[in-house]
């Protein structure tokens, strides 16, 4: 059976406020201490400058121990929710029901100056990653589970089917990126096809060529390691402790440009569809969670709402955007008129038989 957070015994110290249907200002600075991850495994550290990757100097702590788990369940709880903060992603060996997770990516995001990614080590300490409480009683299960804490995911469907599966953990509280983008189209047309997070990336992320191809690179050289089609490559690089330093700057990269994609997405949708992106990630949640969810297929590239123009037409209709009604289309870039399949999930969920894309 599905859990409620309600029924927890245990309280948050936090301010619990629900983040508004429209975007605003992003925090002052708040005051947390990463430093606070304590042991050797917790140590921060950044891997800016390495030859694969444009990584920003994004302090970056790997959490292998119940004592640096508590001391992250803290921080995470002293966060604020007006506004979403935390990032996350997961990887590992066919990642849904027919496999494991290794890492969870959390990235923390509370202001525009602070950054802070923690690379939980779930391979290692397996259900204490979920379980271990901090000071206050709470745990990550808790605070993936509570629908006032919001979470920020790019297609956060084989994350979800997996901590659903292999630890009991209902997601609530979440927002989909993929979904945001997908839906910030105009037309019904150009909705037919979801896109990946390169694709993403490239035009929306406003970090310039040369960035991008940096970025692109370590995601790249992350998936030379890792992907089987490529010679050598193998799931279980996933679980190799160290953690291989091209294999954390992939999992940073799939967190590290979330915060701006998604305010520019969310900036862009009218009030009621930002309520059908909000009904949609919970029914991908939902769905995840059945027993006849598949975690891969051709199928999975699609468009939720490509098929209702009417439906789409009216929404737009109801204006309160500023958005220019032609910025969906221009001469050099007509990816939403033309699905050429380059760098969007239809070719990601078929290269690999059993698993989705790599985000």
């Amino acid at each position: 059976m599905r859990r409620s957070y309600i029924n927890s015994p245990v309280t948050f110290q936090m301010n619990r406020s629900r983040h508004p249907a429209s975007m605003g200002t992003r925090y002052p600075d708040v005051k947390f201490d990463p430093s606070a991850i304590a042991g050797p495994e917790g140590s921060s550290n950044s891997i800016a400058n390495t030859a694969s990757s444009n990584i920003a100097d994004i302090p970056t702590s790997f959490i292998s121990s119940t004592a640096a788990m508590s001391n992250l369940v803290d921080i995470l709880s002293q966060l604020e929710t007006d506004l979403p903060s935390i990032y996350v992603d997961l990887e590992g060996i066919k990642l849904s029901r027919e496999g494991s997770i290794s890492i969870l990516t959390l990235m923390l995001h509370p202001s525009a100056t602070q950054k802070h990614v923690y690379l939980i080590d779930v391979h290692t300490l397996g259900g204490l990653a979920f379980n271990t409480s901090g000071k206050n009683g709470v745990t990550m299960k808790d605070i993936l589970e509570e629908p006032t804490i919001p979470k920020v995911f790019f297609d956060v469907r084989n994350d979800s089917d997996a901590l659903y599966a292999h630890f009991n953990i209902a997601l609530q509280g979440v927002e989909d990126v993929q979904l945001m983008e997908n839906a910030s189209r105009r037309s019904g047309a150009s909705k037919r096809f979801l896109n990946g997070l390169v694709k993403c990336v490239k035009y929306d992320a406003a970090i310039g060529y040369r960035l991008f191809r940096s970025w692109n690179q370590a995601k790249f050289d992350g998936e030379l390691l890792f992907d089987p089609k490529w010679a050598g490559g193998s799931y279980q690089v996933f679980n190799l402790r160290p953690l291989p330093t091209k294999i954390t700057a992939y999992c940073i990269g799939d967190v590290q440009y979330l915060p701006h994609l998604r305010d520019v997405y969310w900036g862009k949708l009218t009030a009621p569809w930002k309520v059908k992106v909000g009904e949609e990630t919970k029914n991908r949640v939902l769905q995840s969670q059945l027993p006849g969810y598949q975690p891969c297929g051709s199928d999975r590239a699609l468009g939720p709402w490509q098929d209702n123009e009417t439906i789409i037409g009216s929404l737009w209709n109801q204006h309160d955007s500023l958005e220019d009604p032609w910025d969906d289309w221009q001469a050099e870039n007509d990816d939403d008129w033309f699905d050429t399949r380059d760098d969007n999930d239809y070719e990601d969920w078929t290269r690999v038989p059993w698993q989705g894309p790599p985000s």
